[in-house]
């Protein structure tokens, strides 16, 4: 498959976040799930895909990491999320996809 490149990597493209709209209208997404969307559709590119780091995500929402993983967890379960992985340079990463549709 091949990945489109956010602008810097990965780092945040824009001052904006596009998410799903049935993620807002479905009442099974809580708040802070809708969080964690809106924070990785800020680094998504137009086909959603995005891979911070744990580490950035987790700053960014002011969690500690394991909170931010059973986020990633639920919107993955939910269908608002893909995550994939990859070894890059002996190292394995995350590659999320924000499912837009």
């Amino acid at each position: 498959r091949a990945l489109w490149p956010c602008a810097g990597g990965g780092a945040m493209s824009r001052q904006f976040s596009a998410v799903p709209m049935a993620a807002v209208d479905d009442p099974n997404v809580s708040d802070g799930m809708l969080r964690m969307l809106n924070v990785l559709g800020a680094y998504a590119n137009k086909d959603g895909w995005c891979w911070p780091k744990l580490e950035t995500l987790a700053k960014r929402r002011r969690m500690e990491k394991p909170a931010v993983s059973k986020l990633l967890r639920k919107l993955r379960e939910a269908g608002y999320l893909e995550v994939h992985y990859e070894i890059r340079e002996g190292r394995r990463r995350c590659v999320f996809r924000v499912l837009f549709d």
